[in-house]
C-alpha cells in the first residue's frame, strides 16, 4: 500500500481516507505500507505503528537537498508552461525526492497479492510495480478527479483576480487529463469516491474496472445520541483544511458576502466557529475583526464543536471528490447548508437531508430559516443522520472495500 501521507484518523481528507483504507486491508491481508511524505501528521506515527502492519517504509532521511527536486520546483514556480511541456509528470512529483523513491523501491524484495496506490501523481510507483510484476493485482485510488477539480479551482482563482495561479491550474488540469488517459487503463482497477466520479471517469478514459469506495468516518455518534445543551446562542460551524484554496475561498465568501445578509435577516444571537489549520495570516487578521467569528484553528477532536453546533455550513465554490465534513455533520445530527459543489457526489436528498443554495441570498435565508426553527433543525439533522447510517457508515463502507474481488 502506497500512501502520499501518514494515514491517521485525526487527519483531514486524504490522511483519513488512507487510514480507513489501511484498516480495511489489515482485516484481510498482511500489509506493507510505504509512506511517501512525512510532511504532515508525524506526531501520529506511534499510533500508526501499533496498527499491525507487517512493515512500514518511511522516506530516507537526507543530509542534503535533492538537486533534481529543487530544480523542478524552481522551473515550476518560474516557468510553469516549460515545466509541463518538458516533464512528462504531474506537478506534485516535484516534491518527491528522487533518491527517496529509489530507496522505497529498493526495499521491495517480495511480490504482493494486491498493490494499492493512492493519487494519480504517485503513478511512478504503480508503473514500477507493473513493470517488475511485483503484484498480482494493482489498483489506483482516486479520491478526486484532479483534471476536473483543478479546472474549477482555476475558475475561482480567475474570479478572485489571481490570474497567474489560474493559468497554472489550467495547465495542471490539462496535464491531469492527459495522464489519466495515458495511465489509468494500465491498472486492474480504479477506485473513486462516488457514482458521479465513476461516470465522469468512464467518459474521460478507458479503465478496465472502476469501483466506488465512498469516504466515511468512524463517529462516536453512531453509538450514542448526543443531546445538545440548551443555548440561547445559535452556533454555526465551518470545518476545513484552510491551506486548501477552495476552503479558504469558501470561508472568505461566507464571511464577506453571506454573513452580513444573515445579520440583516435575523435578530437572533449567533456565532460562527471556524475550525481548521493553515488560514493565511492576512485573512485571519481580517476575519478576527468580525464580532460573530471565532477562529479556533486545528483541533485533535472535532466532536466538541459538532456537539455544540446548531448548523454546519459548506459554502464551497470549487473542489472535487466528496466532503467528509458533511458526513461528519450528518453523524452528529447537525443540519447542513451547502452549495451544490459542496454536496456533489453524495447521494443525498436536497431539502430533506441537507439544504442546498448556490446564491448568497438564498444561502443566508436557509441558514436563517434553520436558526429560527428548532424543529426544522431537528428534522434535517435526523434525516442527514439516517442517510449517513444507511449509505456512508464506517462498517458498511469498510466491509464493501474488504469484500471487493482481487
Amino acid at each position: 500500500m502506497v500512501s502520499p501521507v501518514v494515514p491517521t484518523f485525526r487527519g483531514e481528507g486524504l490522511a483519513l481516507r488512507m487510514f480507513h483504507t489501511l484498516e480495511a486491508f489489515l482485516k484481510k491481508y498482511s500489509v506493507t505500507l510505504w509512506i511517501v511524505s512525512l510532511e504532515y501528521y508525524q506526531d501520529f506515527l506511534p499510533e500508526l505503528e501499533l496498527m499491525g502492519c507487517e512493515k512500514i517504509i518511511y522516506p530516507k532521511p537526507e543530509l542534503f537537498p535533492d538537486v533534481n527536486s529543487l530544480f523542478r520546483k524552481v522551473i515550476y514556480r518560474l516557468f510553469p508552461e516549460l515545466y509541463f511541456s518538458f516533464f512528462d509528470e504531474l506537478s506534485e512529483w516535484r516534491y518527491i525526492n528522487i533518491r527517496n523513491t529509489e530507496y522505497f523501491l529498493a526495499q521491495v524484495q517480495e511480490s504482493f497479492d494486491v498493490a494499492h496506490i493512492s493519487r494519480l501523481y504517485l503513478w511512478p510507483f504503480a508503473k514500477t510495480i507493473l513493470d517488475k510484476k511485483l503484484a498480482k493485482f494493482v489498483q489506483l485510488d482516486l479520491d478526486d478527479i484532479e483534471s476536473i477539480s483543478r479546472a474549477r479551482m482555476a475558475e475561482i482563482y480567475q474570479f478572485n483576480q489571481k490570474k497567474k495561479l489560474a493559468k497554472t491550474l489550467l495547465l495542471e488540469s490539462k496535464k491531469y487529463e492527459e495522464m489519466q488517459s495515458k495511465w489509468l487503463s494500465q491498472v486492474d482497477r480504479v477506485l473513486v469516491c462516488s457514482e458521479l466520479d465513476k461516470k465522469r471517469l468512464a467518459k474521460l478514459c478507458n479503465c478496465k474496472m472502476i469501483e466506488v469506495f465512498p469516504n466515511t468516518i468512524k463517529s462516536k455518534a453512531e453509538l450514542q445520541i448526543f443531546e445538545k445543551p440548551i443555548e440561547s446562542k445559535i452556533v454555526i460551524l465551518f470545518v476545513g483544511a484552510l491551506n486548501y484554496y477552495p476552503n479558504t475561498d469558501a470561508l472568505v465568501y461566507f464571511c464577506k458576502e453571506i454573513l452580513p445578509l444573515i445579520c440583516q435577516k435575523t435578530n437572533k444571537v449567533f456565532e460562527v466557529n471556524i475550525v481548521g489549520k493553515g488560514l493565511p495570516n492576512e485573512i485571519a487578521k481580517e476575519l478576527r475583526t468580525i464580532i460573530n467569528v471565532n477562529l479556533i484553528g486545528w483541533v485533535r477532536d472535532l466532536s466538541y464543536y459538532y456537539q455544540r453546533a446548531d448548523i454546519a455550513i459548506v459554502p464551497l465554490r470549487a473542489g472535487g471528490g466528496t466532503r467528509i465534513k458533511i458526513l461528519e455533520a450528518f453523524s452528529y445530527k447537525c443540519p447542513v447548508v451547502s452549495t451544490s459543489v459542496g454536496a456533489e457526489g453524495l447521494e443525498v436528498i436536497a431539502e430533506k437531508e441537507l439544504l442546498i443554495a448556490d446564491d448568497k441570498e438564498i444561502f443566508a435565508s436557509k441558514i436563517v430559516a434553520l436558526m429560527q426553527n428548532q424543529q426544522l433543525r431537528k428534522e434535517i439533522g435526523e434525516s442527514g443522520f439516517q442517510c449517513f447510517i444507511s449509505k456512508y457508515s464506517y462498517e458498511k463502507v469498510i466491509n464493501d472495500l474488504v469484500t471487493l474481488p482481487y
